[in-house]
Formats: structure tokens, sequence, C-alpha cells
């Protein structure tokens, strides 16, 4: 049996925290009670299952393996769905749910020495926030490079967090791009994310590249790389609607 299956498990968590990030979106902390200790690689997700219903919907982790009694999830309100209407409208501090996990072959492949390349775009900000602060953590020397793209100025969240961390830390840069800025102040760069990592990347020579988003997004990225010579093997991702 793969140890990845191994780790494998049904937790009962508590609710800790509730941040509201923008306007539909949240993160929720949970505290596992049992087990009280979960083994993930970042980049993979769990299950939330909706009490009292047969209801599972799946969400990237955000936080870092080290934080073993501890799960952070971004979580979208999708109007309509189940499972967000319930974490939005009626989860509290202090609730019990139920998660199992981790699941997913998205994750940091660490054995390696090449420079990384994330491409994020709305939630999938999620498993990115926990290979970057994961590589960070550790002490990683490979540099990091984080393409985040929204919509508009009301879309964004953990901005100031990520630029924070750019000046702290010389491997690691945050550039971020907005769709259909509101504002005419807007200073950053404007486009869709695919076409400012074409403008950014000149070559994929020792470089590996994770995406997370919606699969138009991910399959124009794809593009962009493969055009500029990164390997096929190399280009890791995560599509979601």
């Amino acid at each position: 049996i793969p140890n990845e299956y191994l780790a494998i498990n049904e937790f009962i968590a508590e609710i800790i925290d509730i941040e509201k990030l923008n306007y539909d979106t949240k993160e929720i902390t949970l505290r596992l009670i049992e087990p009280k200790k979960a083994s993930f690689r970042p980049g993979q997700y769990i299950q939330f299952r909706v009490p009292n219903t047969s209801e599972f919907r799946a969400y990237s982790i955000a936080s870092v393996p080290s934080e073993k009694d501890t799960i952070r999830l971004i979580v979208r309100l999708v109007p309509g769905g189940i499972c967000s209407t319930y974490i939005h409208k009626s989860l509290n501090i202090g609730d019990q749910v139920s998660i199992t996990g981790p699941f997913g072959e998205f994750y940091l492949h660490e054995d390696s020495t090449n420079d990384i390349i994330c491409v994020a775009g709305g939630c999938g900000m999620a498993p990115f926030r926990s290979i970057i602060y994961h590589l960070l953590e550790i002490g990683s020397t490979r540099n990091i490079t984080f393409y985040f793209g929204a919509r508009s100025e009301k879309d964004l969240y953990y901005i100031d967090e990520f630029y924070k961390l750019s000046e702290m830390h010389s491997n690691f840069k945050f550039i971020m791009a907005l769709s259909e800025p509101e504002d005419d102040k807007w200073v950053g760069e404007v486009g869709f994310i695919h076409q400012i990592v074409d403008k950014y990347i000149d070559n994929g020579k020792n470089k590996e590249a994770y995406l997370c988003g919606p699969p138009l997004m991910i399959d124009a990225t794809i593009n962009v790389l493969l055009s500029k010579g990164f390997k096929k093997e190399n280009i890791y991702f995560d599509k979601f609607s």
C-alpha cells in the first residue's frame, strides 16, 4: 500500500476561527480532535462533509504540514453550493465537523532542485499558501515566483501577506494581475494571468510549474509554458470549476 494512502483518515475537528477574506471568500481554521494530528503534502486537499448529510466537497489545504493539529481552508461561496453555503451561512466557531484526507496527486515535489513557478486564479490560492509557506519555513533556496490572477480589486485577498513575504525572502517573488480592474488608479499588471506569465518568463530551463485554478486558465498557462520550453513532465496542475 502506498504510504500516501496510509495517511488518509476521517477526522473530527473543531472550528476555531472564521475570517472573512473578501466579499465571497472565507478562511476556515479547524483544530483536529480525533485523530489529533494529520500528515499531508503541501498542495493536497481534504473532503469536508456537510453535517447530517452525505454531501462532501473537496477543499485544498492552505496550512503548512508543520501545523499537524490544524487544517486551514479557503472557501468561496458558490451560488447554490450546498457545502459552501453551509460554511458561509451556518458554520460557527466551536462547531464540530468531519473531514477526510489528505487526498490528491497535486503536491510539492520536494526532491527537486528546480526553480518553482506557481500560477493561481481565484481560490487556487489555497494550495500555494501551503506550498510557499512550507518552502520558506524549511529554508529552501529554490527560487519561487508566484503569479496570482483575479478579476478585480474586490476579489483580492492575502495580497499584503505575499508582498511582505517577497520583501522578507530574496528567493520569493510575487506577481499579480487583474483582468478587469475597476479603479483607474490601479498600477499593477492588467490582463489574464497566463498573459502575465508569458510576459515575465523567458524560458523553462531548470524550472517546474504548479498551476491551480479554472480549466481555461490552466490550459492557457500550460500552452504558454510549453512554448517557453518547459518539459511537460515538469508541469503539475489541479483544475477546478
